[in-house]
């Protein structure tokens, strides 16, 4: 099988893209440079922090070399230069047996018709549909829902996060801080998704609809303030209660839900 990835260059995106490489013949890449730091709006101290945090975590679970397979086909484009590329730019992408979407820009007009078309998978940082939009596994921490901290592999659609649901995934938790919990859940949807290729399952399990109903919380960047960032800093987790929590089953309305 040939697979082409639609993701970001941070070692998380790199990560997903090195493994689909051992499980698949072919793998097409085409990485978008995250925003230069220069441009971007000065960050509070606590920001600051919250971010630093996150990065620390990244680390921990991926390491910092960033060093693409030498298997893969890289297509190296700008940030925000996705949705700009014509068809012709995109010919070998499109030629794959399967498509992934993780991580990229906000995919419209001809080539979320295209990547539609194809039976796209999407793969989303959240549990899908009680968390959608931005930051999903943060918010659900940050609600006292650990149990709905994961993953979303579903079929692309053009309203965000809202495919019908190929499979859930959850992250097992042995102890480690929020952080490290919420990027584990990251590394767990890459170990599923690869775990479906390689059984030849993503394409034959029959997707399902999402139910708009059990939606929790629809987030947005701008919900993410610095109060909100304190507030989930200074927050002391009881490891017995989490894991108890975590350890009771799966949320019946999960779709096929793993644990990795």
């Amino acid at each position: 099988m040939s697979v082409t990835v639609f993701t970001r260059d941070s070692a998380r995106h790199i990560a997903l893209v090195n493994k689909l490489a051992t499980v698949t013949n072919s793998v097409h890449a085409v990485i978008e440079s995250s925003p230069p730091s220069v441009t971007a709006p000065p960050k509070s101290p606590v920001m600051t922090e919250y971010f630093s945090r996150v990065q620390q975590a990244e680390d921990h679970i991926f390491g910092t070399d960033i060093t693409l397979d030498p298997r893969v086909k890289a297509q190296s484009i700008n940030a925000g230069q996705l949705n700009q590329l014509t068809q012709q730019q995109l010919v070998a992408a499109l030629e794959s047996d399967l498509v992934i979407v993780f991580g990229s820009s906000y995919i419209k007009g001809w080539l979320a018709d295209a990547l539609i078309a194809k039976n796209a998978v999407n793969l989303h940082m959240g549990i899908s549909p009680q968390y959608r939009g931005s930051a999903c596994n943060f918010w659900a921490l940050f609600d006292n829902n650990p149990h709905l901290v994961g993953a979303t592999i579903h079929r692309l659609a053009k309203s965000l996060d809202s495919g019908s649901v190929i499979q859930h995934v959850r992250p097992k938790f042995t102890g480690q801080n929020l952080f490290h919990f919420s990027m584990q859940a990251v590394a767990a949807s890459h170990d599923a998704l690869a775990a479906l290729i390689s059984n030849n399952q993503l394409q034959t399990m029959t997707p399902q609809p999402q139910d708009s109903s059990l939606e929790i919380r629809y987030s947005k960047n701008a919900d993410f303030t610095d109060n909100v960032a304190s507030s989930f800093l200074q927050r002391v987790v009881d490891s017995a209660a989490f894991s108890q929590l975590l350890s009771s089953g799966f949320p019946l309305e999960l779709i096929n839900p793993i644990a990795f």
